[in-house]
């Protein structure tokens, strides 16, 4: 099969390894090891199809040319770099041209794994091979890896493993059968860490079965062995075969002709080079090797040698390399441990050039392109020997690494026209040895690329569902490219769904909702039908989407209940602020934990932080220059007070010694007052009932403790219109914004954005755009949020019954407003969904509580999706 050479570096497949400790054995995903079980969850085999920017040769299968990058070692063989893997899980990091695996500490059952595709064009892999650097454990002992080939034959992952040499060269006994490719000629490897190990994956190879070869090898000769702790010491001569894929190694405790007589055992992988260290053995050892080419043909056995195996364990022996990648001539530092004593094999070609080394450093001879696999071998001067080798790759220019990542990969789209998912890719993390390098995306992976510039990001609007596969390309200032995937998910919204919170008894009408560590959390006040039942009550969702609901915990019983009340996120916890009607006074009180799922997440007390006052509607709460503050209306002033302890939590009596003060002090205060923060700053806004004018007041402090941070005379908000309703106040694409109700001309509700960040001047608001014209919607209940990049409102929808309604804007400055999708109920007035609407972004979807009159329950309404 032809391929094209690229511009990385021409690799011979063969190059010398060094062996390692451990006789492995073939893992199945049919064994009833825990052990596998764990390593075998790389779930079912992959559905391969045509990529877009694919093609198919003559034969069927993708063409090579058109496939991801690789690097061709030679004609029969790919090489794969570790960064250049297909799919990854768990922890995962591109260091140079490698990968690294983690797996937690020892003992974690922690796995990560690393999956290659590989394009062969129908040629079936006969060889699988290995460069990878393995790193000690957290408790010092020795990383081993697993290794899986798809196959597709029986539908399942062979596993191999575990390995403690990196450098194996594994022998595919179905080769011939195709059952390891696609049915688009592409095989699958996966490589996975587990239990602790650590290791950087430089890269994988295959090498391809030829069925027209059946000339085996020569018989190696000159094998040696040497008696060591724990192990035997092999050595023999290389035998000269252009399609030699390495050496296999029986061994048994009495002598043998034949290596397929009973009790002599196999070592399950190839050695590359011609030194082995096989341990895990003891009394006396024979040992035999043989010589594989590349189509399987194996050559008759070398002489059999024994040697008496030198009880005791052998020093574990660690090899780490200052990089996994240079440029010729470039230094690369080594570093052994794990012995007294260091002999260097400092260019991988089989000779010691350095012996009785004490200090453990060496720099690695990278004078010739390619990859190298530098050597080290430890001893006490005696019989006490370990073996240990890294792989690096030179070159004397290296290719780039190219890494795309998004700020989300999967979403819905409402309206594709309209309001398509928008999707910001960033390249940024990408690197290269050079000084530039120059982005160009496809985010449709069609093909058809953006043109190339310095620029590491792209923003794409997707108006239509589907699966697509985004890629990026890049290029060095030497013309050498690289190239990143990322599968991005879209999905058609079909609708709103409503889910109760609570089912028990009335709930009536009072509640407020916060996204609470990924998932939303309502506070609701519920009526009885008992005194246990009556209070103020918390749930937090049991799924991330909204849809599944537990029993809620009662903060606040009947005697300490309030109407009004709120709940928000303060120093990560969830926390509320509510109106004691009993004492008069307000109350704040905030969770030990990030959730508050439990009661005994709630096992801080509740604070007051008023004297005796009357509150006429809601209490506003929210994280002020990091501490909590309160808002709240007694139908002629607004009062503000915020916690002043350091620890920024306010569960602290201590916390709340300031007393609350006016910011507004006028009579004519509309119910309902927002709070939010612009620029830094707390403000808030409101209707003026007085002049029928929507009011905004910024302090000019990050805090405004202080009554003199908070100016004496508010900004009218474009005076061209009057408010005689909600007001809602947002910080939008870093400007406030602000929607009110406007009851002339059959009622608006209206949106408006100051043209500065900080909106103190009444010139800063241009005339309002109309949201939503006519029947009063939105006078009493609507809520403007930010969803996936735009503002968005949801409010009361008179337009027949009573429902709730959704717009979002058509741009990120709420320029102009989509059409309107139905989020609540309006079959009838006993079947109406329009109070205490509350609205907020739950990973890009918008999410929003409500309470439903005919159920008088509180209700969640999410988005569903046609996938």
């Amino acid at each position: 099969m032809h391929r094209t050479l690229t511009l990385l570096i021409f690799i011979a497949l063969l190059a010398a390894s060094c062996g390692g400790s451990a006789t492995p054995g073939t893992v199945q995903q049919a064994a009833e090891s825990p052990l596998t079980g764990q390593l075998a969850d790389n779930g079912r085999l992959p559905e391969d199809g045509l990529l877009p920017w694919e093609s198919l040769n003559e034969n069927g299968f993708v063409d090579p040319a058109t496939a991801r990058r690789s690097t061709a070692i030679n004609e029969n063989s790919e090489f794969w770099r570790g960064v250049d893997a297909w799919q990854t899980a768990g922890s995962t990091t591109a260091t140079g041209q490698a990968l690294r695996l983690d797996s937690g500490s020892a003992g974690s059952g922690e796995r990560s794994s690393a999956t290659y595709r590989i394009p062969l064009a129908g040629e079936n892999p006969a060889i699988l091979s290995t460069d990878i650097n393995l790193r000690s454990r957290d408790d010092a002992s020795a990383s081993d890896f697993f290794i899986s080939i798809a196959n597709f034959s029986s539908g399942r992952w062979d596993w191999f493993g575990p390995f403690s040499d990196g450098r194996i060269r594994l022998p595919l006994d179905e080769a011939a059968t195709g059952n390891y490719i696609s049915g688009l000629g592409n095989a699958f490897v996966s490589v996975a860490a587990y239990n602790g190990s650590s290791f950087d994956i430089v890269g994988i190879s295959l090498n391809q079965f030829d069925p027209g070869d059946a000339t085996a090898p020569p018989a190696p000769s000159g094998l040696s062995l040497a008696a060591r702790v724990g192990a035997v010491e092999m050595q023999w001569n290389g035998v000269i075969a252009a399609d030699l894929a390495g050496y296999a190694i029986y061994y048994s405790d009495k002598t043998f002709v034949n290596p397929g007589s009973a009790g002599v055992k196999q070592l399950n992988y190839l050695e590359g080079g011609t030194r082995h260290l096989l341990s895990g053995v003891s009394g006396t050892v024979f040992v035999a090797v043989s010589a594989l080419d590349l189509s399987g043909n194996e050559s008759a056995i070398s002489s059999v040698e024994s040697t008496a195996v030198i009880a005791g364990d052998g020093p574990v022996l660690e090899l780490l390399a200052g990089s996994t990648e240079g440029i010729v001539g470039q230094p690369i530092s080594l570093t052994a441990s794990g012995s007294p004593a260091f002999d260097w094999d400092l260019d991988g070609d089989g000779t010691f050039e350095v012996t009785g080394d004490v200090s453990g450093s060496q720099i690695a001879d990278t004078g010739k392109a390619g990859i190298i696999r530098p050597a080290v071998r430890g001893s006490d001067g005696s019989t006490a020997v370990a073996l240990g080798a890294v792989s690096l790759i030179v070159a004397s220019d290296l290719p780039p690494v190219a890494i795309l990542t998004a700020n989300r990969t999967k979403g819905a789209i409402i309206d594709g026209g309209t309001s398509p998912l928008n999707v910001q890719f960033d390249g940024g993390n990408s690197y290269d040895d050079g000084p530039t390098l120059d982005y160009s995306f496809s985010p449709l992976g069609d093909g058809n690329y953006s043109t190339p510039s310095s620029n590491a990001n792209y923003n794409q609007g997707y108006s239509s569902s589907g699966q697509y596969t985004a890629m990026m390309r890049i290029e060095d200032s030497a013309g050498q490219q690289a190239l990143a995937l990322l599968p991005i998910r879209v999905e058609q919204v079909t609708g709103f769904k409503n889910y109760v919170v609570y089912p028990g008894y009335n709930s009536g009408i009072y509640g407020c909702m916060a996204v609470v560590a990924g998932r939303p959390a309502v506070l609701f006040r519920k009526f009885g039908p008992t005194p246990d039942d009556d209070g103020l009550f918390y749930s937090r969702a049991m799924d991330d989407g909204g849809r599944l609901w537990g029993e809620p915990v009662k903060l606040a019983d009947n005697n300490n209940y309030g109407d009004y009340f709120d709940l928000a996120v303060i120093a990560g916890n969830p926390a509320i602020a509510w109106y004691k009607f009993s004492a008069n006074k307000v109350f704040y009180r905030r969770a030990s934990s990030s959730t508050g799922q439990t009661l005994s997440d709630w096992n801080n007390p509740g604070f007051e932080i008023s004297g005796v006052l009357s509150v006429s509607d809601e209490v506003r709460l929210l994280e002020v220059s990091g501490n909590p503050a309160v808002i709240w209306t007694d139908g002629s002033d607004i009062k503000y007070v915020r916690a002043t302890g350091g620890s920024g939590t306010g569960d602290f009596a201590g916390d709340w010694t300031d007393a609350p003060f006016n910011i507004v002090a006028a009579s004519n205060i509309g119910p309902r007052p927002d709070f939010a923060m612009i620029a830094g700053n707390p403000a808030i806004a409101y209707w003026n009932t007085g002049t029928n004018e929507a009011c905004y007041v910024r302090a000019t402090s990050a805090s405004g403790s202080s009554a003199l941070d908070w100016p004496a005379t508010p900004v009218v908000v474009d005076g061209s219109d009057t408010c005689t309703g909600r007001v809602n106040l947002l910080q939008v694409n870093g400007a406030p914004a602000i929607s009110f109700f406007d009851s002339a001309d059959d009622s608006d509700i209206h949106y408006t954005r100051a043209t500065t960040a900080t909106g103190t001047d009444m010139a800063d608001w241009p005339v309002a755009v109309s949201v939503n014209h006519g029947f009063g919607s939105g006078n009493t209940w609507h809520d403007l949020a930010i969803i996936s990049g735009r503002p968005a409102i949801a409010y009361a929808d008179y337009r027949s019954g009573a429902a709730t309604s959704y717009r979002r804007a058509n741009d990120a400055n709420g320029s102009s407003w989509g059409d309107p999708m139905r989020v609540g109920s309006n079959i009838d007035y006993n079947d109406s969904m329009y109070e205490r609407v509350d609205l907020e972004d739950l990973n890009g979807f918008p999410v929003v509580y409500n309470h439903y009159q005919s159920w008088d329950r509180g209700v969640v309404s999410v988005l569903e999706s046609e996938l």
